[in-house]
């Protein structure tokens, strides 16, 4: 019989100020100690989880980017999804009526267009941050998820653009997370 604890991070184990607490990190430890197999699923990047994971000397797999990555206890991809080139390439390169902030990741990373500092602040375990370049300049097939981030009422109108280019052809998450600041983490 398999032995094996699965967790998630954001609003699980990772306390309010985005850090593992002792007792959690103790646990993890014991359990591993037990010889139980750890997993976790997050829709943080996995360079940032192999970062988290690293300065506790914990080994697990790790289901990354919403789903799109599973890796093995060794790293190795077990399982990869990409945004359809074609839908990347619409979300990218079109100019949508919105002040949200466009966030594309893909294995090298999390690329934005500006710099937004309160953005970090649920990375300050990690040290995870993104990287500021012309979004455009990415290659469609290398789209992992895309994300935007911004006021609530505009991210609901953003929705109703994306699902109208996109149709079926995407899923749409709505999120809506609090962030330092007056800022919502949302469609992805």
């Amino acid at each position: 019989m398999a032995r094996l604890a699965a967790f998630d991070m954001d609003g699980t184990l990772l306390m309010p100020d985005h850090h593992l607490g002792r007792e959690t990190i103790a646990t993890l430890a014991r359990l591993r100690e037990r010889d139980i197999t750890l997993t976790f699923a997050t829709g943080r990047h996995v360079l940032e989880m192999r970062h988290i994971l690293g300065t506790l000397s914990l080994d697990a797999y790790l289901i990354t980017g919403n789903g799109t990555r599973i890796h093995s206890l060794e790293g190795d991809v077990l399982h990869r999804q990409d945004l359809d080139p074609q839908v990347a390439d619409t979300v990218m390169h079109h100019a949508w009526d919105t002040r949200a902030s466009m966030h594309v990741f893909n294995d090298n990373g999390w690329f934005t267009g500006q710099e937004i500092p309160a953005l970090l602040q649920a990375h300050v375990y990690s040290g995870f941050r993104y990287q500021v370049i012309d979004i455009k300049s990415i290659p469609a097939h290398q789209v992992t998820k895309i994300c935007f981030c911004g006021d609530h009422d505009d991210l609901i109108r953003l929705r109703i653009q994306l699902n109208e280019a996109l149709e079926e052809r995407a899923h749409l998450c709505f999120l809506c997370r609090r962030l330092p600041g007056s800022a919502t983490a949302g469609v992805q």
